[in-house]
Protein backbone atom coordinates (compact mmCIF):
# COMPACT_ATOMS: atom_id res chain seq x y z
CA UNK A 1 0.00 0.00 0.00
CA UNK A 2 1.52 2.94 -1.14
CA UNK A 3 -1.04 5.60 0.02
CA UNK A 4 -4.21 5.80 1.95
CA UNK A 5 -5.97 6.50 -1.25
CA UNK A 6 -4.59 2.89 -2.80
CA UNK A 7 -6.07 1.20 -0.09
CA UNK A 8 -9.25 -1.48 -1.04
CA UNK A 9 -10.88 -3.05 1.76
CA UNK A 10 -11.58 -6.45 -0.89
CA UNK A 11 -8.70 -6.44 -1.68
CA UNK A 12 -7.13 -6.25 1.95
CA UNK A 13 -9.51 -9.45 2.50
CA UNK A 14 -8.42 -11.45 -0.12
CA UNK A 15 -4.68 -10.81 0.53
CA UNK A 16 -5.64 -11.56 4.62
CA UNK A 17 -7.43 -14.60 3.87
CA UNK A 18 -4.65 -15.82 1.46
CA UNK A 19 -1.74 -15.31 4.41
CA UNK A 20 -3.98 -16.93 6.94
CA UNK A 21 -3.70 -19.94 4.56
CA UNK A 22 0.32 -19.41 3.84
CA UNK A 23 1.09 -19.65 7.67
CA UNK A 24 1.43 -15.37 7.71
CA UNK A 25 1.17 -14.15 10.92
CA UNK A 26 -1.05 -12.12 12.18
CA UNK A 27 0.89 -9.34 13.77
CA UNK A 28 4.50 -8.59 13.76
CA UNK A 29 6.70 -6.91 10.62
CA UNK A 30 4.90 -8.35 7.78
CA UNK A 31 1.80 -9.14 10.02
CA UNK A 32 -1.49 -9.28 8.10
CA UNK A 33 -3.45 -6.38 10.22
CA UNK A 34 -0.34 -3.83 9.63
CA UNK A 35 -1.76 -2.54 6.51
CA UNK A 36 -5.15 -1.91 7.77
CA UNK A 37 -4.18 -0.29 10.93
CA UNK A 38 -2.13 1.89 8.80
CA UNK A 39 -4.87 2.93 6.63
CA UNK A 40 -7.22 4.00 9.16
CA UNK A 41 -4.63 5.71 11.17
CA UNK A 42 -4.01 7.65 8.26
CA UNK A 43 -7.60 8.28 7.04
CA UNK A 44 -7.93 9.53 10.90
CA UNK A 45 -4.97 11.85 10.65
CA UNK A 46 -6.38 13.39 7.39
CA UNK A 47 -9.87 13.92 8.80
CA UNK A 48 -9.07 15.59 12.16
CA UNK A 49 -6.82 17.97 9.77
CA UNK A 50 -10.09 18.99 8.00
CA UNK A 51 -12.08 19.28 11.23
CA UNK A 52 -8.86 21.51 12.40
CA UNK A 53 -8.84 23.64 9.18
CA UNK A 54 -12.65 24.05 9.11
CA UNK A 55 -12.38 25.49 12.65
CA UNK A 56 -9.50 27.51 11.84
CA UNK A 57 -11.72 29.37 8.92
CA UNK A 58 -14.28 29.31 10.89
CA UNK A 59 -12.48 31.20 13.53
CA UNK A 60 -11.15 33.61 10.80
CA UNK A 61 -7.61 32.34 10.77
CA UNK A 62 -5.96 31.88 7.33
CA UNK A 63 -4.46 28.07 7.19
CA UNK A 64 -3.81 25.57 5.01
CA UNK A 65 -2.19 22.19 4.72
CA UNK A 66 1.53 21.96 4.31
CA UNK A 67 2.41 18.35 2.76
CA UNK A 68 2.90 14.98 5.28
CA UNK A 69 5.88 13.73 7.25
CA UNK A 70 6.97 10.58 8.11
CA UNK A 71 6.67 8.86 11.51
CA UNK A 72 7.97 5.35 12.40
CA UNK A 73 4.98 3.64 14.59
CA UNK A 74 5.16 0.66 16.76
CA UNK A 75 2.24 -1.81 17.00
CA UNK A 76 1.67 -4.79 18.58
CA UNK A 77 0.61 -5.22 14.43
CA UNK A 78 3.61 -4.71 13.18
CA UNK A 79 6.23 -1.42 12.81
CA UNK A 80 5.28 0.87 9.37
CA UNK A 81 5.58 4.16 8.87
CA UNK A 82 2.56 6.62 9.23
CA UNK A 83 2.19 9.87 6.82
CA UNK A 84 0.70 12.78 9.12
CA UNK A 85 -0.37 15.77 7.66
CA UNK A 86 0.59 18.86 8.74
CA UNK A 87 -0.34 22.39 8.87
CA UNK A 88 1.16 26.21 7.40
CA UNK A 89 0.84 27.61 11.20
CA UNK A 90 2.14 24.37 12.83
CA UNK A 91 -0.93 24.50 15.43
CA UNK A 92 -2.18 21.09 14.15
CA UNK A 93 -2.55 18.78 17.37
CA UNK A 94 -3.35 15.23 16.27
CA UNK A 95 -5.80 13.44 19.09
CA UNK A 96 -5.70 9.61 17.93
CA UNK A 97 -1.58 9.59 17.11
CA UNK A 98 -0.72 12.78 19.60
CA UNK A 99 2.43 14.21 17.99
CA UNK A 100 6.38 12.60 19.54
CA UNK A 101 3.93 9.30 20.21
CA UNK A 102 5.39 6.48 18.56
CA UNK A 103 3.77 3.45 20.26
CA UNK A 104 0.07 2.54 19.91
CA UNK A 105 -1.50 1.23 22.77
CA UNK A 106 -3.56 -2.12 22.45
CA UNK A 107 -6.77 -0.11 23.20
CA UNK A 108 -6.59 1.89 20.88
CA UNK A 109 -5.58 -1.22 17.90
CA UNK A 110 -9.02 -3.06 19.12
CA UNK A 111 -10.93 -0.19 18.66
CA UNK A 112 -9.39 0.21 15.06
CA UNK A 113 -10.44 -3.70 14.32
CA UNK A 114 -13.22 -3.21 15.77
CA UNK A 115 -14.47 -0.04 13.53
CA UNK A 116 -13.20 -2.05 10.40
CA UNK A 117 -15.39 -5.21 11.74
CA UNK A 118 -18.77 -3.01 11.43
CA UNK A 119 -17.09 -2.41 7.48
CA UNK A 120 -16.15 1.21 8.92
CA UNK A 121 -13.36 1.76 5.69
CA UNK A 122 -12.46 5.04 3.68
CA UNK A 123 -14.75 7.88 3.49
CA UNK A 124 -16.92 6.45 6.34
CA UNK A 125 -14.08 6.31 8.56
CA UNK A 126 -13.20 10.28 7.83
CA UNK A 127 -16.73 10.92 8.08
CA UNK A 128 -16.42 9.21 11.63
CA UNK A 129 -13.06 11.12 12.61
CA UNK A 130 -14.95 14.11 11.79
CA UNK A 131 -17.61 14.28 14.12
CA UNK A 132 -15.68 12.13 17.25
CA UNK A 133 -12.79 12.72 18.70
CA UNK A 134 -10.96 10.26 21.15
CA UNK A 135 -10.86 11.38 24.78
CA UNK A 136 -7.63 10.40 26.87
CA UNK A 137 -9.48 6.89 28.02
CA UNK A 138 -9.92 6.24 24.63
CA UNK A 139 -14.24 6.10 24.31
CA UNK A 140 -15.20 7.77 21.46
CA UNK A 141 -17.36 11.22 22.69
CA UNK A 142 -19.02 13.58 20.08
CA UNK A 143 -17.19 16.75 19.96
CA UNK A 144 -19.76 19.63 20.73
CA UNK A 145 -18.80 22.73 19.03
Amino acid sequence: MESNQDFNFEDFKAEAIKGLYSGKPLTGENGIFAPMLKHFLEQSLQGEMDAHLASERANGTVNRRNRSSLKRVKSSAGEFELQTPRDRLVNFEPNIVPKRQVVLTEQLEGQIISMYSRGMTGPPVRLFRNRQTFTGNLRLQPITE
